[in-house]
C-alpha cells in the first residue's frame, strides 16, 4: 500500500499547477449546472438532465447536501406531479433520503396521477359531446324556426296574392 502512496504523490507533485485549475472549474461547472437546472414543458418524470448531472457529481467526487437536491428534484416536476410531491413532503423525511428513492416512490404514485388524468380527459371530452349535442340542437332549433318562418310568410304572400285577384275581379 505504500509503495501505491508514494507512486501517487510522485504523480502528483510532477503534475503541473493549472490541473487544480481545470479539476476546479469542472467542479464549478457541475455546480452551475445543477443551480441552473429546470424542468422543460412535457419532460417525463425520468429527468434523464437532472440523473446525468447527479451521476457527474458522482464520478467527480462531489456530492451536494441531499436536501438540496431532493429540494431540487421536487421543486422542478411538471405540474401533473404537484400532488405527488406534496404527499412526499408529507411522508418523507427529505433529510435522509436520496432523490432516486424520491423517484422511486413518485413512480410508485405515477399510475394514480395518471389514472386521474385520465378521468379528467374522460370528463371532458363528455362534456364536449353534450356541448356539441346542445349545439346540434339550436341549430335544428334554428332552422325549424326559419321553416315555420318562411311557411307563414308564404301563407301570407299567398293570401295577399288571392285577395288582390278577388279585389282587382270586382273592380273590373
Amino acid at each position: 500500500m505504500e509503495a501505491d502512496d508514494q507512486a501517487i504523490q510522485t504523480i502528483l507533485m510532477g503534475l503541473p499547477e493549472d490541473i487544480y485549475a481545470v479539476v476546479d472549474r469542472e467542479k464549478a461547472k457541475l455546480f452551475n449546472e445543477w443551480e441552473m437546472f429546470t424542468s422543460t414543458e412535457g419532460e417525463s418524470i425520468d429527468y434523464h438532465r437532472f440523473a446525468k448531472t447527479m451521476n457527474d457529481f458522482a464520478k467527480n467526487k462531489h456530492y451536494p447536501e441531499p436536501i438540496s437536491s431532493n429540494l431540487k428534484f421536487l421543486n422542478n416536476l411538471q405540474p401533473k406531479w404537484k400532488r405527488s410531491v406534496t404527499i412526499v413532503h408529507q411522508v418523507k423525511d427529505l433529510y435522509k433520503v436520496n432523490y432516486t428513492q424520491l423517484y422511486d416512490f413518485l413512480k410508485m404514485n405515477q399510475e394514480e396521477t395518471q389514472l386521474l388524468i385520465a378521468q379528467k380527459e374522460k370528463a371532458m371530452i363528455q362534456l364536449q359531446a353534450k356541448e356539441f349535442d346542445l349545439m346540434d340542437a339550436t341549430a335544428d332549433y334554428e332552422e325549424i324556426k326559419e321553416v315555420n318562418v318562411n311557411s307563414i310568410l308564404m301563407d301570407n304572400v299567398k293570401q295577399a296574392s288571392t285577395s288582390s285577384t278577388h279585389n282587382n275581379k270586382a273592380l273590373v
